[in-house]
């Protein structure tokens, strides 16, 4: 069975909103292919350690980060 591009939306849009969130999460979930989200996310993870350790990129103390962040929020 099919149904129009319109008729879909109508149906849809008279869902209960707690219904429609779950519909808008499922579809936005079907657009997302997990194991290439998954392959690129530990590819740049991977790219992240090898650059700390071989010293391209400087850590940063947490310490450091949060005084520089209170300086500049602060007023």
């Amino acid at each position: 069975m099919s149904f129009a591009p319109q008729e879909l939306e109508a149906a849809a849009l008279a869902l209960s909103r707690t219904k429609r969130a779950e519909l808008a999460r499922r579809l936005i979930e079907s657009l997302d292919d997990e194991d290439l989200i998954s392959a690129a996310w530990k590819d740049e993870a991977q790219e992240r350690v090898d650059s700390f350790r071989n010293g391209s990129v400087e850590s940063v103390s947490a310490e450091d980060v949060l005084r520089e962040a209170r300086a500049v929020a602060a007023p």
